[in-house]
């Protein structure tokens, strides 16, 4: 099964890091200019995004991912 997990299709930015969770959980750092964030993705329920789709703000547009357990 294929599934798209985001499709970037103007100009204001870019997929920057792409990280996987032992959850099964993807990480994806989006760092559109109008909308930055970390989205999160089910990759153990067809690829369904979290959050309702939308990024979670972090701050300032976001350029890596490191998780502490």
């Amino acid at each position: 099964v294929y599934s798209t997990l985001h499709e970037n299709n103007d100009q204001f930015g870019s997929l920057w890091e792409l990280k996987i969770h032992h959850s099964g959980k993807l990480f994806v750092c989006d760092r559109n200019i109008l909308n930055p964030g970390i989205r999160i993705f089910d990759t153990l329920e067809n690829n369904m995004p979290l959050n309702n789709g939308s990024p979670i703000d972090v701050g300032l547009p976001p350029v890596d991912i490191t998780f502490i357990e």
